[in-house]
């Protein structure tokens, strides 16, 4: 079983940045001009990630639910025989 390996300073440093965060949600919630901007900037890139993973789920979906044929890759390049020769090869007798 995979149990994530924690740290002691990663759990400081998240403690850390909880502290910070709930610090700028309670100075914007106090009325300060530069809490509230850093607070919706955070706000709206959460938005945003949640948006793209929505999204990513919905065409997962119809992935899933639509199907597509299969194609065999073929390299366009490949032939029976060797490419014809620009310069004809020298004759070294």
């Amino acid at each position: 079983m995979y149990l994530p390996q924690f740290t002691t300073r990663n759990l400081f440093l998240m403690v850390a940045g909880a502290g910070f965060l709930f610090l700028f949600l309670n100075r914007a919630v106090d009325g300060q001009a530069w809490a509230i901007g850093v607070s919706l900037g955070l706000i709206s890139i959460l938005l945003l990630f949640a948006c793209c993973a929505l999204l990513f789920f919905f065409v997962w979906l119809l992935r899933l639910m639509v199907p597509t044929p299969e194609v065999q890759a073929q390299n366009p390049f490949v032939s029976d025989r060797p490419p014809e020769q620009i310069i004809p090869p020298a004759n070294l007798d």
